[in-house]
C-alpha cells in the first residue's frame, strides 16, 4: 500500500537485489466497489494459485494483511508466510 495512492499491489521478487517483477494491482476504492483491502488480498492470490505461473511458495507481507482469514487461505494452498503482528 502506497501512502495517498490507494493501491494494493502483488510482487515478486527473486531475493537479488533491484529484482521486482509486479504481477498484479488493484485500486483500494471501497466506497466504489465496497472491496476491503483484504478481499483484493485474497482474490490477487486466488489468482497467482489458479494460474501457478511461479514457483515461489512464501509470501512476506505487513500486518496489514495479517488477518486470521487471510492466513488460512494462505495455508490451506499449501504456502508458507511471514509477517508481522500488531500487539492488539
Amino acid at each position: 500500500m502506497v501512502t495517498g495512492i490507494w493501491l494494493v499491489n502483488l510482487v515478486h521478487s527473486s531475493g537479488e537485489s533491484g529484482y521486482f517483477l509486479p504481477l498484479d494491482f488493484r485500486v483500494y476504492a471501497p466506497g466504489q466497489n465496497g472491496k476491503t483491502k483484504n478481499d483484493h488480498f485474497q482474490a490477487m492470490f486466488a489468482q497467482v494459485v489458479a494460474e501457478g505461473t511461479i514457483q515461489a511458495r512464501t509470501m512476506h507481507f505487513d500486518s496489514w494483511y495479517a488477518s486470521s482469514e487471510n492466513l488460512k487461505v494462505i495455508h490451506r494452498a499449501g504456502w508458507t508466510f511471514s509477517t508481522t503482528l500488531k500487539s492488539n
